[in-house]
């Protein structure tokens, strides 16, 4: 049995509160295409235009088990990466609402692909008491 244990997924709910936001950090659509945005004063990025395209993959459970059927994985353990909802451009608001996305994305990705996919969740850190 193949198992991926390092992948990234950007759940759905996670997906559509960035792209509602104007963050220094976030998502954004350019007609059919999403890009991760890094607008930070003072950094550096490798990004043109401190823009990088998001393939299909990251965002699309079901392109995600397309690739896994193809290469032979059976199951995944996802997470985030970037952007990362505990970064200091978001509110403690905003953080412990794209927490809350996160979870809520893995948990119904876990119940609609019990024996495919698993979500690794995050605890709103910027907010502790709202882990409860």
């Amino acid at each position: 049995m193949r198992i991926d244990v390092h992948n990234h997924l950007l759940p759905e709910p996670y997906v559509d509160l960035l792209l509602e936001w104007d963050t220094p950090v976030g998502l954004e659509a350019d007609g059919d295409d999403l890009y991760m945005v890094h607008r930070r004063s003072g950094t550096a990025s490798v990004a043109s235009g401190n823009r990088i395209p998001v393939n299909e993959g990251f965002v699309d459970i079901d392109a995600r088990i397309e690739w896994m059927d193809e290469h032979d994985v059976e199951r995944t353990l996802v997470s985030v990466s970037t952007p990362n909802p505990l970064d200091g451009t978001f509110s403690t608001d905003q953080s412990t609402r794209l927490v809350r996305a996160i979870n809520d994305g893995y948990a119904d990705l876990g119940s609609r692909y019990p024996d495919r996919v698993a979500g690794l969740g995050m605890l709103p850190l910027r907010d502790p008491e709202a882990a409860v």
